[in-house]
């Protein structure tokens, strides 16, 4: 009797553990902060931010904290402060990034909650972006290009970086876990950026290649740039220039999709609702045809934006609506989908181990304590399973969904500008301005804008 106790007691323990808060991905901290970017209290936002690092973000999640307080840091104008933390998170990201994949072995047992967050791609891209942005704000040109020039250098090896990761999976001759297509080698928001800071470090060439591998963007990744050619920085010009960036919405946030898996002569299907993998079935030799899962994987989903257009005013005079130069919604997705593979991969490898696992562990209960003791093993087994099956649902919060810009030229002087924002019925929902401003020739004259909001 004392062994059954003690075998119960087990399960228990296990169900106590892994309904821990750690293998769950929580946001309700996010509504304060939310609230203040809403109506334009950047500063608000980011104390009220800062208050929350010891109540809401462990060590697993610094990552996480440093991306988010890099970007509320720049929204306050705190440029300096964003770059050190954009800078500890990009380090922190390709530190463990190897360290997800060398100590998998805790996640092939929980879930990837469990792990430290070693960072999305898209959000490893758009901290050098953001970086640039920044040495902007700090005359510090060369540093921008260093950025700028990162951002194409990481596209380039992210498909490869999974594909060993793939390779991994597959090493048995057991598994084959399809990889997913990537169309998106070159990034139209770092090209513009770029195209600038050639142009303020005196490198008219570079900053003319610069601009023809961003025409290139636009033709050859046409799923994920599907608007129009914005209109490009120009070249050079004995005026001053004006280049006015506005960000809003959200980018993507993640949701948990439920698939139904089923086991047939080798194969896993994933269900009729799987589409958004870019697979339907994975191979493993050891599945048999009486296997069927419930399980979660993450999804990028956009949210609402309720910006449609952005026009610019200087001394009271429009000059027309910004151009859409980067809708981060796409690029979000579209990296998501190379990650995808391997996610699904290591989920649906982590739960045949753990229906192996309850399945022998109910065979001997039953086998030595009778089958009552088994089928109470066996619930408690299925229970553990769908309690610590949950979804990764954690990303950065603070990154927008589009990016909108416009050069303007002007005699040098002091000028007033607005940016001011629009809903689809050309309402006005907000406008920021920058008063008695002097605009000079030859220097940066930029001027970002931020309005986020879901509604």
């Amino acid at each position: 009797m004392v062994k059954k106790a003690k075998l119960l007691l087990f399960w228990f323990l296990i169900l106590l553990f892994s309904s821990c808060t750690s293998l769950y991905t929580n946001k309700t901290h996010y509504r304060e902060v939310d609230y203040q970017l809403s109506i334009g209290e950047n500063q608000k936002a980011l104390d009220e931010f800062l208050q929350t690092k010891e109540r809401v973000y462990s060590e697993k999640d610094r990552v996480l904290y440093y991306i988010e307080e890099g970007i509320l840091y720049r929204l306050a104008g705190e440029y300096r402060k964003s770059n050190d933390s954009l800078t500890l998170a990009e380090n922190s990201i390709e530190d463990l990034f190897t360290k997800s994949i060398s100590k998998g072995i805790l996640s092939n047992v929980l879930n990837d909650n469990a792990l430290p967050y070693s960072g999305e791609d898209y959000e490893d891209i758009y901290i050098n972006i953001f970086k640039a942005l920044n040495y902007f704000h700090l005359k510090e040109f060369e540093s921008a290009l260093v950025e700028v020039r990162k951002v194409n250098l990481k596209l380039d090896n992210l498909e490869n970086r999974y594909k060993g990761v793939l390779e991994e999976l597959n090493s048995s001759e057991d598994v084959d876990i399809p990889t997913a297509d990537f169309n998106f080698h070159n990034d139209v928001l770092a090209r513009y950026l770029g195209i600038i800071a050639y142009r303020l470090t005196g490198l008219d060439d570079d900053s003319r290649i610069e601009r023809e591998y961003l025409i290139k963007a636009f033709n050859y990744q046409e799923s994920i740039y599907n608007f129009n050619l914005p209109s490009l920085p120009t070249e050079s010009s004995d005026m001053a220039i004006i280049n006015v960036l506005s960000f809003s919405g959200y980018s993507p946030e993640k949701v948990a999709d439920t698939l139904a898996i089923y086991g047939s002569g080798g194969y896993l299907s994933l269900g009729s609702n799987s589409s958004y993998l870019g697979f339907h079935s994975i191979r493993h030799s050891g599945v048999t045809s009486d296997l069927s899962l419930k399980l979660q994987f993450p999804r990028l989903e956009s949210l609402y934006d309720p910006v449609s257009y952005v026009e610019v005013f200087v001394d009271g005079i429009s000059y027309g609506y910004l151009d859409l130069i980067e809708n981060i919604d796409n690029i979000a997705i579209e990296t998501f989908k190379v990650k995808q593979p391997v996610i699904v991969g290591k989920t649906i490898l982590r739960a045949i181990s753990k229906a192996v696992i309850s399945e022998i562990s109910e065979d001997t209960i039953t086998e030595n304590y009778g089958e009552g003791f088994g089928l109470l093993s066996g619930l408690l087994g299925d229970i553990f399973m769908q309690v610590t099956e949950n979804s990764d649902l954690r990303s950065s919060r603070y990154l927008p969904s589009k990016v909108r810009g416009l050069e303007i030229l002007v005699e040098p002087g002091f000028h007033d500008i607005s940016v001011v924002y629009y809903n689809s019925n050309f309402i006005e929902i907000f406008e920021e301005s920058f008063n008695n401003q002097n605009i000079k020739t030859g220097s940066l004259n930029l001027f970002e804008s931020t309005l986020m909001r879901k509604r």
